[in-house]
């Protein structure tokens, strides 16, 4: 592989398409299993969606444990401080 300009926008650009194309794809995954009144009675609710989401992309990152540390320290000095 040629180390030139023209070969790395090349390579952007294509890996910026497929990102495009699987941003939308999320978002129209999501559309589909979330519930509507009219359109989609087996759906699921919106906050249940979110969740479900937010979980998948800690798994894909694989950052469980560094996130479950963060939000405990948060909540740890929250606590510390509130008083609660």
């Amino acid at each position: 592989m040629q180390y030139t300009e023209q070969a790395l926008f090349d390579r952007l650009a294509d890996l910026e398409g497929q990102k495009l194309v699987l941003t939308e794809d999320i978002s129209q995954l999501k559309k589909d299993f979330k519930y509507n009144k009219k359109t989609n009675l087996d759906g699921l609710p919106a906050d249940v969606v979110g969740l479900v989401g937010k979980a998948a992309v800690i798994h894909a990152k694989n950052v469980y444990e560094e996130q479950r540390a963060q939000s405990k320290a948060v909540f740890d000095k929250y606590e510390e401080l509130s008083g609660y």
